[in-house]
């Protein structure tokens, strides 16, 4: 008998939430793991097995777009180390706490003695911010979802999941909805998510906006009046260096409509404030010269092994940039050097997340060594491989 929903139409209304447009999901097998099927029209075709429990899915928490409808907090108690009530107030205030913030929510004993919240919004968000949002209220020791702001670069990351409400096929036991507030008006009205590309793509001018929101506005929150100016003095000296002036205005713009409500500053006044602080905090761009590697450094470049999702050709061109930054530096007496990944994506006309692609390889080869990392304002200080620096 089924124990946690009423009827299929509520349980079909919750899988589309769950399923966000997805292009996959996954089911759980008899020892409690998960088998992904990219096969959604599955989710109709077994629908009377989820409703009778011969059948659980599981849904990915974030989208191949890098946003999602959802997110939640897993109160485990899988090791049966807490008491049956342990983690119930700790839920029921996480529950409590998401009120105002999020369309519908919902608090389910996915097992005896564990709990899952899960909130949902009316509309796509980036993976990042509701990852911030259920972070901010997780009790340590309690799993957040999202568990990541962006997937990886592999194009068969899927990223985190979490099971639905209906019968655990290991333990046999049935999740149970204790409570749930809101309502999604349209369960299924989001654009539906094309898969992944396997090899190598450029992300899309609008994915690399959002990517560098999330780098230059992590952590950075305001709760009332008086707290913006010097939150948007840190977002500029993260912005610095690294994004030109209608980038950084795009990212303080979205940044400043999420905090309208904390905010007493008018958006037209805040931007300017916001540019002309940013103009005077731009750094001198120093200009570095091309050169030509010398004739063992062609050789190893012209023998590099072949990495997953990086083009060859696009490597070598930013391995040529980091050589010629260190030449550049040695010609003013250092040993070390200093390489912004705004600098490489400007050579190569690439985005910055392409950038730090392969700067990731160039330290994996051993090309390079961290010996500072970059932090606001400042670019990463490299030293150049002994390999290499011949």
């Amino acid at each position: 008998m089924n124990s946690t929903w009423q009827s299929r139409e509520e349980m079909r209304r919750g899988i589309g939430l769950m399923l966000q447009g997805n292009p996959y999901f996954a089911w759980q097998h008899s020892d409690g793991s998960y088998r992904p099927c990219r096969h959604v029209e599955q989710l109709e075709r077994f629908e009377s097995g989820i409703f009778e429990g011969q059948n659980t899915p599981g849904f990915y928490a974030i989208r191949p777009d890098d946003c999602t409808r959802w997110g939640a907090l897993d109160f485990d108690n899988h090791d049966g180390s807490k008491s049956h009530g342990y983690w119930l107030p700790h839920a029921q205030n996480a529950f409590d706490s998401l009120a105002g913030k999020l369309a519908e929510r919902w608090l389910v004993e996915s097992s005896p003695g564990g709990y899952h919240v899960i909130g949902f919004s009316e509309t796509l968000q980036p993976a990042a911010d509701l990852r911030r949002l259920f972070t901010e209220i997780a009790p340590a020791g309690v799993e957040a979802f999202p568990k990541q702001d962006k997937l990886s670069d592999d194009a068969k990351a899927k990223g985190s999941l979490l099971r639905f409400p209906g019968k655990h096929q290991r333990k046999g036991t049935w999740a149970r909805l204790i409570a749930r507030s809101g309502h999604v008006q349209d369960a299924e009205g989001v654009t539906p998510a094309a898969p992944r590309k396997s090899g190598y793509s450029e992300p899309s001018a609008e994915g690399r906006l959002w990517s560098l929101y999330h780098t230059a506005t992590r952590g950075i929150e305001v709760t009332g009046q008086g707290q913006r100016f010097h939150a948007l003095q840190r977002i500029v000296g993260r912005l610095k260096g690294r994004a030109t002036e209608d980038e950084a205005l795009w990212c303080y713009t979205a940044w400043h409509n999420r905090h309208a409500a904390a905010i007493g500053t008018p958006l037209e006044l805040s931007r300017g404030q916001f540019l002309a602080w940013y103009r005077k905090a731009k750094p001198c761009i120093i200009e570095i010269p091309d050169a030509e590697p010398t004739p063992s450094q062609a050789a190893l470049i012209a023998s590099l092994p072949k990495i997953q999702n990086v083009p060859q050709d696009r490597l070598a061109a930013a391995i040529r940039v980091i050589l010629a930054t260190h030449q550049f530096a040695a010609g003013k007496g250092r040993a070390d050097f200093f390489l912004s990944l705004r600098t490489i994506a400007d050579k190569l006309g690439c985005s910055i997340g392409s950038a730090s692609s392969y700067v990731t390889a160039a330290r994996r080869l051993g090309i390079v060594t961290v010996i500072e990392q970059g932090h606001t304002g400042r670019a990463t200080t490299y030293k150049l491989g002994k390999e290499w620096d011949t």
